[in-house]
């Protein structure tokens, strides 16, 4: 008779555990509970309701994981998520991926639940309710939409907006030559925004690129008066000047390099392409003037080899042979070192220099200076690399997310499903997490290897240019004789211009203590440049 009624009671409580929603409260009222608690309550929220209607038939490890949804439990839904689910079509459902995401939000896994979100194909079979919730909590100002790395799915948009839409899109990188993809969502942005910003910025590029420097110019100008400063007004005005030298528009060109700061990491640039303009309008002494600022030992890190080239070469224009032998020189002093740091650099890019970098970006965009001595270790543009600058922040937002997967996953240890073998699907999932966080790290230093082998190779090719000069120098001085024996009576007199004519301005040359309003600030006259006078 007893095993009996166990063998009964063992058929009651199997049917029991797949009864439905109403049936379920039916059998509450039948036993009297006219006083349902929270748990119970929270039961009938939208969501919970939803996905039984959406389940059909609730499991019994389904129902425990409802249950933690409904008391807010996220972390152990999370833990009881493949217990409740696993091998199930509900699993690879839109609303299951959708579902997943959510748990992995709540838990602090924000990329990765905004990416999983993303990867979703039918956005319209994903019930209304889950899709009310990702509205509330992920606006487009969350942080966390700048840094995911999935292709924004167009069936997302009505249900963000389009203001979120232009967030993540604006942030991918484009082809700049595909001006019609960038135009396509520069029409969507809105006047003085970032986003608008940022995609200007992608269209002068583009049409630059293209030749259309006319366009790119219009851009430009009106990127200009930009008032969000999402683009350096430094970095609009060296890619003004740029356009301008292409075109062959030297003397506007030097008043746009003129326009960047002396503050600005685009300083040091836009001195070296100025001189180079100088010394395309045929005026080496103001090219030799620029470059005087450049050639301080101070500002060796920020200052690549071309400078020094350009310099042996203006010296070479006005037959300053003790200086074209004296800066020849410098450069295989200067570069020689700086070519085994960055080989070094690509051997091993993770060093006390780049770390201390990483750590700098982490915070925010940082200046060459700021690091100090740790500078001259580095490749010369990296503070500017936009690239490197994204790669680190995507790095910082997945190394906390590996944290919290770290930390969930110890949690779970003590506080998950008493079923046997859960955690080693949850530690799967928390090795994946930290894959993906170490790879943003590898692309990282991958940047800087990069970085590090660009410089090696433009060292390697400055180099052989400063062996032409080394051979134009000898056949010039085997030729001076010629010039003596012309009887040039003319004195030829180059006047210098480049200098801010006030209380700073010095002539050149000038060896001593620098003082930063001394800066482009240099004059030269060159008197019988190449030029020879015979004696009687």
């Amino acid at each position: 008779m007893i095993k009996k009624f166990k063998s009964q009671l063992l058929i009651f409580l199997l049917c029991l555990s797949s009864i439905s929603l109403s049936t379920a409260d039916e059998l509450l009222e039948i036993l009297g509970d006219d006083k349902p608690t929270e748990a119970l309550f929270q039961e009938k929220q939208a969501l919970t309701v939803a996905i039984r209607k959406q389940l059909k038939k609730v499991t019994g490890e389904q129902n425990i994981f409802l249950n933690f949804l409904d008391k807010n439990e996220n972390d152990k839904a999370l833990f009881q998520w493949w217990e409740a689910f696993s091998d199930t079509q509900f699993q690879s459902s839109p609303n299951g991926q959708a579902l997943f995401s959510f748990l992995l939000f709540k838990n602090g896994l924000k990329i990765n639940a905004l990416e999983k979100l993303m990867s979703i194909k039918k956005v319209d079979q994903v019930m209304p309710e889950l899709k009310n919730l990702f509205v509330q909590l992920a606006p487009k100002e969350l942080e966390s939409w700048k840094y995911i790395r999935k292709e924004w799915n167009p069936q997302w948009t009505p249900v963000f907006g389009l203001n979120t839409e232009i967030v993540v899109r604006s942030r991918a990188t484009y082809d700049p030559k595909n001006t019609d993809l960038i135009f396509s969502i520069l029409k969507k942005t809105k006047l003085n925004t970032p986003e608008r910003a940022w995609m200007e910025w992608q269209m002068a590029l583009g049409l630059a690129l293209k030749g259309d420097v006319s366009k790119s110019a219009k851009v430009l100008s009106h990127l200009m008066k930009d008032k969000t400063n999402k683009i350096s007004k430094d970095l609009v005005a060296i890619t003004a000047a740029r356009l301008l030298y292409q075109q062959g528009y030297l003397q506007p060109a030097v008043k746009y390099y003129n326009k960047v700061s002396k503050s600005s990491e685009y300083w040091f640039v836009a001195q070296e392409e100025k001189a180079w303009a100088y010394m395309r309008k045929g005026e080496p002494q103001n090219s030799l003037a620029v470059t005087q600022t450049l050639m301080v030992p101070d500002f060796s890190a920020h200052v690549g080899p071309e400078v020094v080239f350009l310099r042996a070469l203006g010296e070479l224009k006005v037959c300053d042979y003790p200086g074209v032998i004296k800066t020849v020189k410098k450069f295989k002093s200067r570069f020689k070192p700086r070519a085994q740091q960055m080989m070094s650099l690509i051997d091993k890019p993770k060093n006390e220099a780049t770390t201390k970098l990483f750590s700098a970006l982490e915070k925010d965009r940082v200046k060459l200076l700021s690091l100090g001595s740790s500078a001259k270790s580095l490749p010369t543009y990296v503070s500017r690399d936009e690239v490197l600058f994204g790669l680190v922040q995507t790095e910082k937002y997945l190394k906390q997310e590996s944290s919290v997967a770290d930390k969930l996953y110890v949690k779970s240890l003590a506080g998950g499903s008493a079923q046997i073998g859960f955690q080693a699907q949850l530690e799967n999932f928390k090795k994946q997490i930290e894959a993906r966080a170490f790879r943003a790290q590898t692309a990282s230093l991958g940047r800087i290897k990069n970085l590090a082998q660009e410089e090696l190779e433009n060292i390697n090719q400055i180099l052989q240019k400063m062996h032409i000069v080394e051979a134009e120098l000898v056949q010039q001085i085997s030729q001076v004789n010629r010039v003596v024996s012309s009887k040039i009576d003319k004195v030829n007199i180059k006047k210098g211009s480049t200098a801010i004519k006030d209380k700073y301005a010095l002539k050149f040359p000038y060896e001593g203590e620098v003082w930063f309003d001394e800066l482009d600030n240099y004059n030269v006259d060159v008197k019988k440049g190449c030029q020879g006078k015979m004696e009687l």
